[in-house]
């Protein structure tokens, strides 16, 4: 009587959750991130056509691989007058004036819990005088006058406010074209918010005529003139290009990219040549704005930061207010130019003054390069990187990416894998290429050529290399791939232009050994892989590649570059068996005595129905064909050199090894080795057989 079968079990798991993202009201929905799982609505989600509430489409089932499916929930827009008191999700409290989601989520066959993101958007417009902004991105004093004056976040009143400043900046920065959106994170600071949108615009708060005034730091002329009667102790610091930065940078998030971070960097070469120096004004990327307002931003900066300018200090009884702009006019010191007020300091009933010289630079003083002056990414010409996916002997994929001249600050990418829109694994993976052959590699095998010289000068130099032990060498701690032939190596030494490689186990996973000529490129694979389950053998896999660039001491996701690769998976697990039952003149012993032709024989081997089932035969049970195409037989000495390859039909199941033949390879009288592989796309691992000759 058999034993029962047994049964298996599983567990999923989901969670209800109830997430307050603000103080209300929010406008509109874009979509949510459940981990890396990404939902976006095109168009988004409006309050006013789901004015109390927006329900999320039910969606039965919660099974092991529905891991941040949204099962239900609602989002509540947050106005003052919603109601949430229904009973829905067993939940009565009614949070009225604060966006909030209740629902439940689905958490597959992991307990642990799910990283939720929402995508909401608030339109403000407190300054009716001027427009809200253009489309969904708003003029920056709407943002600010709202920072300032809303009562949920720094509410200062209205009253304290001078608000045709504030008019007025808004008209010049319609006119410039500068609008915004504010990215707020869940660590948001409003106050930090606040300098990081003043600094982006240029823009400064201060206290005038008991009001806070906001003006623009832009050219302006003089509104009157300082006399020798009006000044004393006039200091002056002349022109210097001590610590004036000759680039600006600019990190944002561009909406045109798919909302991910943008890069632009605009040097004024003039400067350079003058200062010899290199030094990048740094802001910050918690705005989201459009790649045309960011050229408008950083043209601005460049001709207001990159210039250098003199500096007076003095003392003055005039009514002298920061940020004025005034004109100094002084025969005591022979001295005239225009000035705007930085610091104003009372002393007693005398006013002491910093200022900085201010000067008009018109665009003409800009070099501007368009080919240069974008993202860390275009930096390289946007340009797609190489890439390569191949299987290996390990029951998994190798994935790689090549730099290149056109891509000189490629260091990775990341990588995503999927089958049938199931996420299967994700991993960031180093760019590959470290150089190229400084000779040319033979064929003769797995020792004879086991080392090779790699000139990696310049960018690829920066692949650090190094040795492992006997265990990692042969479980591929250390791979490289040489054309199409894949490699392991156990030791580098770094040499004057590049690498020297020792140990190379050549061949791996049953690639070709091939001749490979000097400057062939060499790329580093390391031991990265993309561990796929055996369900998805046969299957197409989609693979995702985004390039990493470093570029201005970051790192840079090229998201506009995403490649896109189908990949279909045969599995080695699926590569042929060994033979079975390798045999030396129908054995069981393994001698032979010298000069003595020697018989080996074997079995064809094919899988029957699961992996790993060896029946003797040749052909595979059902379906009439073989796993292979060809027999390859190799011969080594004791000390595993090759010293013959033979290659046979793929029905052959004995070859002989004749005496002359033996001769000729030179056998030793220790004995030798033979390996027989059964070998189709792949090889299967060898069957061998060490005979003895004395």
């Amino acid at each position: 009587m058999g034993l029962p079968s047994p049964s298996y079990y599983y567990y999923t798991y989901s969670f209800i959750s109830r997430i307050a993202f603000c103080v209300g009201p929010v406008d509109k929905l874009y979509g949510y991130r459940v981990d890396r799982a990404k939902i976006e609505y095109d168009p988004p989600k409006d309050r006013g056509t789901y004015p109390n509430y927006y329900a999320f489409p039910t969606r039965s089932g919660c099974d092991k691989a529905d891991r941040g499916k949204l099962m239900r929930g609602r989002l509540y827009w947050g106005t003052s007058s919603q109601n949430s008191t229904d009973g829905y999700l067993d939940h009565d409290l009614n949070y009225r004036g604060v966006c909030y989601f209740a629902g439940e989520f689905c958490l597959g066959g992991s307990p642990s819990p799910a990283q939720v993101v929402f995508d909401l958007y608030r339109k403000v417009q407190p300054l009716t005088a001027i427009a809200a902004g253009s489309g969904d991105h708003l003029n920056p004093v709407q943002i600010i006058y709202d920072i300032l004056t809303n009562d949920d976040l720094l509410g200062i009143s209205v009253d304290l406010i001078d608000k045709t400043s504030f008019e007025t900046v808004g008209t010049t920065l319609a006119n410039e074209g500068i609008y915004v959106s504010v990215l707020l994170r869940d660590s948001n600071d409003v106050s930090k918010t606040l300098k990081d949108l003043l600094e982006l615009i240029d823009g400064k708060l201060y206290w005038k005529n008991g009001k806070i005034t906001l003006k623009l730091l832009r050219y302006e002329s003089s509104s009157y003139t300082l006399d020798d009667s009006q000044i004393k102790d006039l200091e002056i610091e002349g022109k210097t290009w001590a610590g004036i930065p000759t680039g600006v940078s600019l990190e944002w998030v561009d909406p045109d990219r798919n909302f991910e971070t943008n890069w632009m960097y605009v040097v004024d070469h003039a400067a350079m040549a003058c200062a010899n120096v290199v030094s990048v004004a740094e802001f910050s990327y918690d705005f989201i704005f459009t790649k045309s307002v960011a050229e408008k931003i950083v043209e601005r900066k460049l001709s207001n930061l990159t210039f250098p300018r003199m500096k007076v200090k003095f003392k003055t009884k005039s009514d002298v207010q920061v940020y004025d702009v005034f004109r100094i006019d002084s025969d005591l010191y022979d001295f005239t130019g225009e000035f705007r007020a930085v610091s104003v300091t009372r002393i007693g009933i005398l006013r002491e003054v910093e200022a900085i010289e201010e000067i008009s630079l018109g665009t003409a003083t800009i070099s501007y390069q368009s080919e240069t002056a974008y993202s860390g990414y275009e930096d390289f010409a946007h340009d797609y990187p190489d890439y390569g996916i191949v299987e290996n002997a390990f029951q998994n994929i190798f994935v790689w990416v090549e730099r290149d001249a056109s891509n000189p600050k490629l260091i990775g990418a990341d990588v995503t894998v999927k089958a049938s829109d199931k996420l299967i694994d994700r991993k960031r993976i180093s760019h590959g290429v470290i150089g190229t052959l400084k000779n040319g590699l033979g064929t003769n095998t797995y020792f004879s050529d086991r080392t090779l010289e790699i000139e990696a000068e310049g960018e690829w130099f920066n692949i650090p290399l190094s040795s492992t032990d006997e265990e990692g060498w042969w479980n591929g701690t250390n791979v490289i791939l040489v054309d199409n032939e894949l490699m392991f190596f156990k030791e580098a030494t770094e040499t004057s232009t590049g690498w020297r490689l020792t140990g190379l186990i050549r061949g791996v996973g049953g690639t070709d050994i091939a001749t490979h000529n000097a400057g062939t490129r060499v790329i580093y694979i390391g031991n990265i892989r993309f561990d796929v389950p055996s369900q998805w053998i046969g299957t197409s896999l989609e693979f995702s590649i985004v390039p990493i660039h470093w570029w201005m001491g970051n790192e840079v996701f090229d998201s506009a570059m995403t490649q896109t690769a189908t990949f279909s998976w045969q599995g080695l697990r699926w590569r042929p068996l060994p033979v079975w039952e390798l045999r030396v003149d129908d054995g069981p012993g393994t001698y032979v005595p010298p000069s003595t032709d020697a018989t080996f024989k074997w079995y064809i081997t094919t899988r029957n129905g699961g992996a790993g089932t060896v029946v003797p035969g040749s052909t595979r049970p059902g379906d009439g064909t073989l796993e292979h195409d060809k027999i390859v037989v190799k011969v080594l000495n004791l000390s595993n050199q090759e010293l013959r390859e033979v290659e046979l039909s793929a029905t052959a199941t004995s070859w002989t090894y004749t005496t002359s033949d033996q001769t000729a390879d030179g056998v030793e009288d220790a004995g030798f080795k033979v390996r027989v592989y059964q070998v189709g796309t792949y090889w299967s691992p060898a069957a061998e057989i060490t005979v003895s000759r004395s």
